[in-house]
């Protein structure tokens, strides 16, 4: 049976939950692409022909910007199911169902169980809502390589994790749900642990991503706002002189040329700049390696949209990616230097803030990665992971 055959006998189980308790906030509402986490994957499934597609949500589920028509065609709410008939603007129209728990609050499984009993079906792709970068091409490698032997579930292993909220399943596990919901036990790989394929997907790991934390989510968008643009950018800002802006970018561009890495340097003042002078902040990004500088001073910044202003110069530089360094003028994503003793800023203040570097340990946040300047590597690395691959 070829691939695209095998993909008419699955169903799509999306498992949008309701309760974030990480996130503090329905994932399934973030915004993501124009639209949100839940209505960019499902029309990102378009590219395989699922029989049907359930939505597993214990609350309201907003479809209202899902492109295309959207029709009720039933409304059992004594069986907490809504029906939907949806038209995308291209390709073939879907049934489209919204699922609640029969057995609430016990996490995945519930979802899965109350989608296996309403909608039988040989085999469905069961996939959290928070991959904002799934592409659905694993079921291509999946449904080509069955090999030999019987099977429950198959489950995607990215360096050496494995990933049972993107995998698919028979519906021979049922039986085990239930016993698994009323025994109690509510860890999912113990419904397939006896019967399982498992396939490397390490080369694949960028579509594994979730975001189910608010810094997760934040490095997520970090990253599909660079791969929109021309060049790379990460801001490093803090609110005072004297911080180490200038230390930390001239480490890191050291560190990143050292990987192979082309890099740019764009420093923001507010003083007016006649040359570049030996010991200057650009004369110590190129001593590091940077292969383009550019210093914003006054006159060339002191106009409405600065960072635009930063950012256009940034984006010019034939490089793989640049360094802006800025007191208050930071473009998406920034890392900002704080002072010692100094807090990192409420989350509503630092929308533009991904990480954080503290001379001391700043206070666990959920909202940024933390760091000392110490850990060049650590950061250096960080900075990897939201450039685009090649």
């Amino acid at each position: 049976m070829n691939s695209h055959n095998a993909a008419n006998l699955l169903s799509l189980l999306v498992l949008a939950g309701g309760e974030s308790s990480r996130m503090g906030y329905n994932k399934a509402y973030l915004p993501w692409r124009g639209k949100t986490l839940l209505t960019d994957l499902l029309c990102r499934s378009l590219v395989v022909p699922f029989s049907s597609i359930i939505v597993s949500a214990n609350a309201p589920i907003d479809l209202t910007n899902l492109p295309g028509q959207l029709e009720v065609i039933a409304d059992k709410s004594s069986e907490k199911i809504k029906e939907y008939f949806w038209t995308p603007p291209k390709g073939e129209s879907r049934t489209l169902a919204v699922i609640g728990d029969t057995f609430p609050h016990c996490g995945p499984l519930s979802g899965m169980e109350a989608a296996m009993r309403a909608y039988p079906a040989p085999r469905r792709l069961v996939l959290s809502v928070d991959l904002p970068f799934y592409d659905f091409s694993a079921l291509s490698r999946f449904l080509t390589s069955t090999g030999a032997g019987s099977y429950e579930a198959i489950v995607p292993v990215v360096n050496g994790k494995e990933n049972p909220l993107a995998a698919v399943y028979t519906d021979s596990v049922y039986k085990k749900i239930r016993a698994a919901l009323q025994s109690g036990d509510y860890r999912v790989r113990q419904i397939y642990k006896d019967a399982v394929r498992f396939i490397d997907e390490s080369a694949y790991a960028h579509q594994y991503v979730n975001t189910n934390t608010p810094v997760a989510y934040k490095d997520a968008l970090a990253y599909e706002t660079n791969r929109q643009r021309t060049v790379p950018v990460i801001s490093v800002t803090a609110d005072s002189s004297g911080t180490g802006k200038t230390r930390l970018c001239v480490a890191l561009i050291r560190r990143l040329t050292a990987r192979g890495y082309a890099v740019g340097y764009v420093k923001s003042t507010h003083h007016n700049v006649s040359g570049e002078k030996p010991g200057s902040d650009t004369w110590l990004a190129k001593a590091a390696g940077a292969v383009a500088v550019y210093i914003a001073a006054r006159a060339d910044t002191d106009r409405p949209d600065k960072s635009r202003a930063l950012l256009l110069h940034a984006e010019a530089m034939p490089v793989d990616v640049v360094f802006i360094e800025t007191r208050s003028r930071a473009v998406f994503p920034a890392i900002k230097i704080l002072a010692p003793g100094e807090a990192p800023p409420p989350a509503d203040e630092g929308e533009k803030i991904t990480a954080v570097v503290s001379p001391e340990p700043p206070t666990a946040t959920n909202d940024y990665r933390c760091f000392t300047p110490a850990n060049i590597r650590e950061i250096s690395e960080y900075i990897i992971s939201l450039l685009p691959a090649e």
